[in-house]
C-alpha cells in the first residue's frame, strides 16, 4: 500500500471544532446551511503530499463558509461565539493559506534559486555572497518540508551549511567542494 506524506494543518479537527462549539454551548445547526465541521474535515483529509492542491481548494472553501459562519452568528443568539470561531478557525485558517502560497513560490523559486547558489561556489564567491545564496536555498527548502518530509535532506544540509559559512576563516578549495556536495545533495 502507497504511503501518502501527511502535514499538520493550524486548522482545528471537525471533533476538535464539535468540543469547542458543545464547550461555548452553541448547539448543531445554529447556522443554517453553513456546516464547518464538514469543511474542517475536508481539510484535515486532503492535508497529504498528493492532495496539496485540493488541500488548498479545501482551505479557501473554509474560510469562505468561516465568513458566513461568522456573519450568521452576529446577529443572532450566538454572537459572543463569532470572536471564538474568528480565533479559532478563521485565524489558524488564514495562516494555513498564507503558509500554502509560500509553498508554491518557494516550488516555483527553488531550481533558480539552486542554480544561483551553484554559480557562486563554481565562482569561489566571498562568504557573504554564498551565506545569503545559501540562506535562501535553506529557507525556501524549510517551506517545502514543512509539507513534503522528503525535504529534509535539502532543508538539513542547508543548516549544515549556514553554520560552515558563519565561521570568519577564508574559504579554501576544500570549503568550496563540501559546498558543491551540499548543493549536489539539496538539488531540487
Amino acid at each position: 500500500m502507497l504511503q501518502m506524506a501527511t502535514f499538520t494543518t493550524f486548522t482545528p479537527t471537525r471533533a476538535e471544532w464539535q468540543q469547542l462549539r458543545d464547550k461555548h454551548k452553541v448547539p448543531k445547526g445554529a447556522v443554517a446551511k453553513v456546516s464547518l465541521g464538514a469543511s474542517l474535515e475536508l481539510v484535515t483529509k486532503t492535508a497529504t503530499t498528493a492532495t496539496i492542491a485540493k488541500h488548498e481548494a479545501a482551505t479557501v472553501a473554509l474560510l469562505r463558509d468561516v465568513d458566513a459562519y461568522i456573519k450568521a452568528l452576529k446577529g443572532g443568539k450566538h454572537a459572543s461565539f463569532a470572536t471564538v470561531v474568528a480565533a479559532k478557525v478563521q485565524g489558524p485558517a488564514e495562516k494555513q493559506l498564507k503558509l500554502l502560497q509560500e509553498r508554491k513560490i518557494a516550488a516555483g523559486q527553488y531550481a533558480g534559486v539552486h542554480k544561483a547558489a551553484a554559480k557562486l561556489v563554481e565562482a569561489s564567491a566571498d562568504r557573504k555572497q554564498l551565506y545569503v545564496a545559501f540562506e535562501k536555498l535553506s529557507g525556501t527548502s524549510n517551506v517545502l518540508m514543512a509539507f513534503d518530509p522528503a525535504w529534509k535532506k535539502q532543508a538539513s544540509a542547508g543548516r549544515v551549511v549556514l553554520a560552515s559559512l558563519e565561521s570568519g576563516k577564508k574559504l579554501d578549495a576544500d570549503d568550496y567542494e563540501q559546498l558543491k556536495k551540499a548543493l549536489a545533495v539539496m538539488k531540487p
